[in-house]
């Protein structure tokens, strides 16, 4: 799946990748309006976050990092720096996991050593509580 990704700036490859609930816009404003100066700044939404709409989420992290590997291939981009926090997190290891040859560097934050055994049903819950805030 190709994800819906956001690009600015020019130069090396700059991969943000954001946390669960939120999208490719909404995390790293910052660091995106920083780094644009000096590097393409690529922006994805993940699976089923923001425009990236999918109800898939059984093999999230493996299915995202391919689905990275995909937006990357389409926007002819072979090596990267790879930043995610939280949920971007998991899917930049996966990234890194399935396809070292695509990073330079890696850089994460956020996260556990562990996934707990009742992921999915927080997620799910999750999810509940962001589409009732808005509604």
């Amino acid at each position: 799946m190709k994800l819906h990704t956001n690009v600015t700036g020019d130069g090396k490859p700059i991969v943000f990748l954001h946390t669960g609930l939120q999208t490719g816009l909404l995390d790293f404003e910052f660091q995106r309006d920083y780094f644009s100066k000096s590097y393409r700044v690529v922006s994805p939404d993940l699976r089923g976050h923001g425009q990236s709409i999918i109800d898939n989420i059984k093999n999230f992290f493996e299915d995202s990092a391919k689905d990275l590997l995909e937006t990357l291939d389409r926007l002819k981009i072979s090596v990267i720096h790879l930043v995610g926090c939280s949920l971007g997190a998991l899917v930049a290891i996966k990234f890194a996991q399935l396809f070292p040859d695509r990073i330079s560097s890696l850089v994460i934050s956020g996260i556990t050593s562990i996934k707990p055994d009742d992921w999915l049903e927080m997620h799910e819950e999750d999810v509940r509580r962001q589409t009732d805030f808005i509604d």
